[in-house]
């Protein structure tokens, strides 16, 4: 809907000049500071992270990872999984959490991404994002693959067997620079299929959620651009930690010297000239 043969969004970010935190943070979307799909004031709508291309420097295994989506109309976030080698260089991996598509009984945030709820929010189910509100009316759902953090019934439908380490969205981020390393970006494009009593053929029909495809976007640096950030960055880390050490020991070397120099002269009662 929309995305054959045109362009995304226009993003504004931040630069970082003044904050590296900053760097690569979301600003405006389409000349907007927050978005328009969800209900009106409330916290779905707000433009979180970076664009999911690059990322703050100096990232710690606490942080939590915001990114936004234009494709899903929403802001996501990623949390810290595992420690991954790639090329000589030691990244963090941060994957897309199950509470994040939990239903809105579970986590009171995902209220506001309930399209068209009911009461008590039961006809909201988990794992899915209803896109209906951004694609003008289209019944889309988008999800993880295979109904990964979703509902069991809408997996055993359609016997679909969910698996993490094939799908699960995540990014693997060398720390010191925040250069992205490896990603994953991996999204279930499905149809909202209801039961119509006055067309013949959807009749007999369950409500469902049908998946129509889903896709593993990969991306990761070059074995030439890993090779040279090692060599700029891990072997002159190395270096200076060497280097710190080296001054360490022979700043102790030479108080060690400098006390028994004393010690030997007070012996000897001897002035210092």
């Amino acid at each position: 809907m929309g995305k054959n043969g045109t362009l995304g969004g226009k993003f504004e970010v931040h630069r970082g000049m003044r904050k590296s935190e900053e760097f690569g943070q979301v600003v405006q979307f389409n000349n907007a500071k927050q978005l328009d799909f969800w209900p009106e004031n409330s916290t779905c709508n707000a433009l979180n992270g970076t664009d999911g291309s690059i990322f703050p420097p100096f990232v710690t295994r606490d942080r939590i990872v915001y990114l936004f989506s234009d494709d899903l109309c929403r802001s996501l976030y990623l949390k810290y999984e595992k420690d991954i080698e790639y090329h000589g260089l030691t990244g963090y991996r941060f994957s897309l959490p199950a509470q994040l598509l939990a239903r809105a009984t579970e986590n009171p945030d995902n209220e506001c991404f309930c399209f068209e709820p009911n009461e008590d929010y039961s006809n909201c189910k988990a794992g899915v994002i209803e896109l209906a509100g951004c694609k003008k009316g289209t019944p889309i759902v988008a999800s993880t693959p295979h109904f990964l953090y979703g509902e069991k019934d809408d997996a055993d439908a359609l016997a679909l067997v969910p698996d993490a380490e094939k799908h699960v969205t995540y990014i693997d981020i060398e720390p010191t620079t925040g250069v992205m390393l490896t990603a994953h970006k991996r999204i279930q494009i499905n149809i909202k299929i209801m039961k119509a009593k006055k067309v013949y053929f959807f009749k007999k029909l369950k409500n469902m959620i049908h998946p129509v495809m889903w896709a593993d976007e990969k991306a990761q640096l070059s074995t030439e651009s890993a090779e040279l950030l090692r060599s700029k960055l891990v072997d002159s880390i190395k270096t200076v930690d060497l280097a710190k050490w080296v001054i360490i020991g022979l700043s102790c070397l030479l108080i060690v010297v400098g006390l028994i120099v004393l010690m030997i002269r007070a012996r000897q009662k001897k002035p210092f000239v």
